[in-house]
């Protein structure tokens, strides 16, 4: 009976017991970190890999360092194109990769990778792997991600690598795992996650991906403004946007993230003079605008634009505004939403809105996690007012 066709848990222990190796792919992200824990879990550590794709300056600063620091004393190896960057195969492309076409996880992920596999077969000391020549490849996607990986089997064999003597599978450990199971894993674990989760990334590796949400796209951009401007030249000398075209029309990053280069390098002068602040506001042709949360001004979620005041408030009676919230709008004061985005509003009244209308993001422990930066909050207009500055986003 062949693997695919036994009970899968039943499969990879004859896999180990067979003394196969095997590799777990780590890109340095959360999903990584729980497929390793699960590695570790149920096979032996001498019989287990870390392998890292570099991509070098096109992935967020300390992805290797953070992916190595994970391994802990597991082996660990790093490998990378030796014939091309992420940058010079869209240079000479004249186009980015699309969902079709993902050249950057064949030539710079896949390739290299199973190069550096078979390489770690033929290192001294591993003789027993390259006799036994069993290799079971283990990947970090998950179904829930997307339509394209919901249809991935979770175990095969990988023909085109079961060569020369080889017998090479590909495993998907937590191909089932939803989104919660993931950071439940990590916190049972006790495992440190890449600084960018906690500046609000969603997901790791490339810090402009094609398949990048916009608010990761707004947030890496601050971060990173030079790697910003360098895709932005590129959509430039090409003619052609990094993001596949909407309803017919090209997405050019600077149109998504909201902000051009140089406001981009405004809002990170901001964060590194220490001249950004947790609650901003601005006036303009009569409008107020309350913007809160990372001081680098990259999220637009938290950006609300206030005109004239409509309806009472729904906590004081008094002239509100309308505040949207996800699926819940509810009209506070200009005070009362400065206090629930600041974190202050009393637990009371944030009971009351959320019995009435419904849970609100702004005042979740998730939201308040994502703060990188606990700046002094401003519950109230007069001392907002000491934060007022011009705001990027």
């Amino acid at each position: 009976m062949t693997p695919e066709n036994m009970d899968l848990s039943e499969t990879i222990r004859v896999l180990i017991d067979r003394g196969a190796l095997f590799v777990g792919c780590h890109s340095g992200g959360k999903d990584s970190q729980a497929l390793l824990c699960i590695l570790r879990s149920i096979v032996p550590a001498d019989q287990l890999l870390v392998l890292h794709a570099d991509l070098a300056e096109v992935e967020w600063k300390g992805t290797l360092e953070h992916a190595k620091k994970d391994a802990g004393n597991l082996p660990f190896r790093v490998c990378k194109s030796e014939t091309k960057t992420f940058l010079s195969m869209v240079e000479k492309r004249g186009m980015f990769p699309d969902p079709q076409r993902r050249q950057c996880t064949s030539d710079l992920k896949r390739g290299p990778m199973e190069k550096a596999i078979r390489h770690y077969l033929k290192e001294p000391g591993n003789e027993h792997f390259l006799r036994r020549g069993l290799v079971v490849n283990c990947m970090g996607m998950r179904a829930e991600e997307s339509a394209s990986r919901k249809k991935l089997a979770p175990f095969k064999l990988n023909e085109k690598c079961s060569v020369a003597g080889r017998e090479w599978y590909d495993w998907l450990p937590i191909h089932d795992m939803k989104l919660e199971q993931v950071w439940r894993v990590l916190r049972e674990a006790n495992r440190d996650v890449h600084f960018a989760y906690r500046r609000g990334m969603s997901r790791l590796s490339c810090a402009f991906c094609i398949m990048s949400s916009e608010p990761d796209l707004r947030t890496a951009a601050v971060h990173n403004p030079e790697l910003f401007q360098k895709y932005v030249e590129l959509e430039r000398s090409q003619g052609r946007s990094m993001l596949m075209p909407k309803k017919g029309l090209p997405q050019f990053l600077e149109d998504v993230v909201g902000m051009s280069v140089d406001e981009v390098k405004a809002a990170m002068h901001r964060r590194e003079t220490g001249e950004s602040h947790h609650v901003r506001i601005e006036s303009e042709d009569d409008s107020t605008y309350i913007d809160v949360l990372d001081p680098s001004c990259a999220h637009e979620l938290f950006h609300a634009r206030l005109g004239e005041p409509g309806k009472a408030s729904f906590l004081s009676g008094d002239p509100a505004y309308l505040l949207e919230d996800g699926e819940v709008q509810v009209y506070l004061t200009r005070e009362e939403i400065i206090s629930l985005m600041a974190g202050t509003m009393p637990v009371d009244d944030v009971d009351r809105i959320e019995i009435a209308k419904g849970p609100l993001f702004t005042a979740s422990e998730m939201r308040m996690a994502m703060l990188p930066y606990r700046m002094p909050p401003a519950p109230s207009m007069e001392e907002a007012a000491a934060y007022a500055m011009p705001c990027a986003a």
